[in-house]
């Protein structure tokens, strides 16, 4: 029916579930506002597209390795398959939104081959155009959208990408060599995400990840902190404080959430949250559950 899955809370759990999304419901829309808090989204990606618009919001966002500073309204488009990760300051700013699988929307209308008729891969759309102010009122119109009128949703999603073309014809982007976008060059990397996803549990080892994705340890520190402007380790950490806070809003204990996510000494782990999320875990359970 082409329905929207609507999440306000604990969205940042969901941002790399792709797994979310069906032809039923083919998009998410949100809305999240910042109360006198900052947020440090760590580097990920998703198959999904995303549409993010932002007012008042302070801070810096980082796409495929490209620094774009946040102030005042911003709007950026990340692609499928985009790294990207942001630092937003302590403000009270606000943003909408916009998460679709093209694959689930291609039962209504297949953008990708679209675009391909028009010579332009996906991972070519510019991730900023002077364009895209247009689809700030392209979201804001679906999310006031009659779920049940499939034909005016899919109006909005013409009027969305139509913007979207634009931009990409402005940017040049249907005259670009697809096989030089910064994408094919970063696989590497993904790789390295998804592996270190699935072993916070346990210490890790530069030499091991550099061996996970066939670079010497020298070349891949360098490599990875040339793409993300982040290193390895503090990566790692990150991640791994990040599945921490999520164990510990489950209900586990400091020393339990320390454990499981691979630290095996606690005063450690008691410094490195405070250092990512600026309080101790205790005082963050605390103001989260209040």
């Amino acid at each position: 029916m082409l329905q929207n899955i609507d999440y306000t809370d604990n969205v940042s759990q969901l941002k790399e579930d792709d797994s979310l999304f069906s032809e039923e419901f083919p998009y998410m829309l949100w809305r999240k506002n910042y109360e006198g808090i900052g947020e440090e989204i760590m580097l990920h990606y998703h198959e999904s597209f995303e549409i993010i618009a932002s007012e008042r919001l302070e801070g810096e966002r980082i796409i495929e390795g490209q620094k774009f500073s946040l102030s005042g309204s911003t709007i950026f488009v990340i692609p499928p398959g985009a790294l990207h990760s942001a630092t937003i300051e302590s403000n009270h700013g606000k943003s909408i939104i916009l998460k679709f699988s093209i694959d689930a929307l291609s039962r209504f209308i297949n953008i990708k081959n679209i675009f391909s008729t028009l010579g332009i891969g996906l991972n070519q759309v510019p991730f900023t155009s002077e364009y895209y102010p247009e689809l700030t009122k392209h979201i804001k119109t679906l999310e006031e959208a009659d779920v049940t009128d499939i034909f005016n949703k899919l109006g909005i999603f013409t009027s969305l990408f139509r913007s979207i073309h634009k931009s990409c014809i402005s940017e040049g982007a249907a005259t670009k060599d697809i096989s030089m976008n910064i994408f094919a060059h970063n696989n590497k990397i993904r790789k390295i995400i998804d592996w270190t996803n699935k072993n916070y549990e346990k210490k890790i080892y530069l030499d091991e990840a550099a061996q996970h994705v066939g670079l010497s340890k020298i070349y891949f520190c360098k490599y990875f902190k040339k793409i993300t402007n982040n290193t390895y380790l503090n990566y790692v950490n990150q991640v791994k404080i990040e599945k921490a806070t999520k164990l510990l809003l489950e209900g586990e204990s400091v020393t339990e959430a320390s454990y499981s996510c691979g630290f095996s000494n606690i005063s450690y782990f008691i410094q490195l949250f405070r250092k990512v999320k600026g309080v101790t875990p205790t005082k963050y359970v605390k103001d989260m559950l209040a």
